[in-house]
């Protein structure tokens, strides 16, 4: 009776670990991009958020906007194609919530009404990761705003 009351509780103790990989990981092939231009996303004289455009050097075509909020944190991207995906706490995979323009796009990402607009901000490191951007005061009458 001891024994297998021993037993027990040893095979009670057991852990047992699993690895799994995504099918076809080996053949992944790795594509850098660089960030080539900025914007902030302006809405009642405020930083809502910023929007950063990716391209991969020698392929222009191929980019990405990545959605931040004021704090550079990634809340979204919206591809080459226009498709737009939100990133959920603890989901595996971003949720599309629609397609359109950029400005459609980060306003949905962002929960941004119709006056947002989007303003040019200088990348003052390029190389960083993520890319350092600058910001200066928001002036309602400056003429660069989209």
């Amino acid at each position: 009776m001891r024994t297998a009351l021993l037993s027990l509780l040893l095979l009670a103790g057991c852990i047992t670990t699993a690895k799994s990989s995504p099918p076809g990981l080996s053949s992944a092939i790795v594509r850098r991009a660089r960030p080539t231009a900025a914007w902030g996303a302006v809405e009642h004289r405020r930083i809502t958020g910023y929007v950063v455009r990716f391209e991969p050097p020698g392929d222009p075509a191929r980019f990405i906007y990545s959605v931040r909020n004021e704090h550079q944190q990634d809340l979204g991207v919206i591809d080459s194609f226009g498709r737009v995906y939100r990133y959920r706490p603890h989901a595996d995979e971003p949720e599309w919530i629609g397609s359109g323009t950029v400005l459609f796009g980060v306003r949905r990402i962002l929960g941004s009404g119709a006056g947002m607009r989007l303003v040019d901000v200088e990348l003052v490191d390029e190389g960083a990761d993520p890319p350092t951007i600058e910001m200066e005061p928001v002036d309602e009458d400056a003429p660069r705003g989209r």
